[in-house]
């Protein structure tokens, strides 16, 4: 139920922004949700011998009490694009939908353009393994106000094949370009006992530290269990105090209390 879990925390986070930050002075182009990896709107979960439906992350913003006064929305799927676009089409959301199909790494400067400066925005990046690169991250942060909401694969790849194959790597690895650094090496090595969870403690510290060159100095991490313990981990990000209020407020919410309104 991971993933529900997660989508709950979006939906509730989301719900928090828009509510506290809608109408705020100082941002007169409105508020903004980009989502790197939108997918096709709809996440199938495989639970208690049974599939529940939930709304992905791209309806989840576009149904906001509050309305965002746009999306900007890619996938590398052109399918999953079209989904979603069909499914936007049917909700009362009636702000501005930018769609981009490609590596969001590779049009990253194009999705840029499309996000005001003088907009509040607020990005969703949830790639399944560790395929955003850090300097994707930059790009989307540099002279903009946005929170980051981060899935990061801590489990399923970075502990699986940190040692089998990034740290052996002689020539840039996957995980140095999502940490946009190769100095995590020696950190790795200076770590003494590698169990999993302290090496996946080790790199979800470092992430937040390159963050917060980036100027995101309100930060928080957080593992996502499955049926077997933690399976990813959620990263949140803001340059400012108040998005990290939010942030614990949405965090406090009773999912399991709440799944049935959250199903679809």
């Amino acid at each position: 139920m991971w993933t529900a879990k997660k989508l709950y925390f979006v939906c509730q986070y989301l719900e928090q922004f828009t509510r506290g930050m809608k109408n705020r002075k100082g941002f007169s182009s409105g508020l903004t949700y980009v989502d790197l990896f939108c997918g096709a709107g709809v996440s199938s979960v495989k639970a208690e011998g049974r599939v529940r439906r939930y709304p992905g992350s791209p309806m989840i913003a576009a149904s906001t009490p509050n309305k965002f006064d746009r999306l900007v929305l890619a996938d590398i799927n052109e399918s999953n694009l079209d989904a979603t676009r069909r499914r936007l089409e049917a909700t009362s959301f009636d702000g501005e939908v930018h769609l981009f199909n490609g590596d969001s790494n590779k049009i990253i400067g194009d999705i840029k353009h499309c996000i005001p400066p003088d907009s509040l925005a607020v990005a969703f990046i949830d790639p399944y393994s560790l395929d955003v690169h850090f300097e994707t991250i930059r790009t989307l942060a540099i002279d903009q106000q946005m929170d980051l909401l981060v899935l990061f694969s801590d489990r399923f790849d970075l502990g699986r094949n940190v040692h089998k194959y990034y740290y052996p790597a002689e020539e840039q690895s996957k995980l140095d370009r999502f940490l946009g650094a190769d100095n995590w090496k020696v950190e790795l090595e200076q770590l003494g006992n590698q169990a999993g969870d302290r090496v996946r403690a080790l790199f979800a510290g470092i992430y937040l530290e390159r963050l917060r060159l980036l100027g995101y100095s309100h930060s928080d991490s957080w593992p996502l269990d499955g049926p077997q313990g933690p399976v990813f981990r959620l990263v949140y990000a803001s340059k400012h105090e108040l998005g990290l209020k939010y942030c614990q407020i949405a965090q406090r919410r009773d999912f399991e209390g709440n799944r049935g309104l959250f199903g679809v």
